[in-house]
């Protein structure tokens, strides 16, 4: 969760001094798929002993979860070979 945290700070600071889609790729790819790790593990284990959730249903949920970050990673990817390949260009 750290490393996100860097990495967004960094995402941020690239949106800052360059407005491109490269970074708010990267930059929303990170946001999201940060916010989703601090639900999946500070809220969403509050939720399981609230309700009574049987494990079919708990794996239903942990494969959303998954998925949904996996395409905010993918989202960050994007941004991040965007960023890669103008850079390359440049050279």
């Amino acid at each position: 969760m750290i490393g996100q945290i860097v990495v967004l700070g960094g995402s941020i600071y690239y949106l800052i001094k360059k407005k491109g889609i490269e970074g708010w790729l990267m930059m929303t790819g990170t946001l999201l798929g940060l916010l989703v790790g601090i639900f999946q593990q500070y809220i969403f284990p509050f939720i399981l002993t609230e309700k009574n959730i049987n494990h079919t249903q708990l794996s239903y949920y942990y494969s959303f979860f998954f998925i949904i970050s996996a395409l905010f990673s993918l989202i960050f990817a994007v941004g991040f070979i965007i960023l890669i390949i103008k850079n390359i260009q440049k050279v």
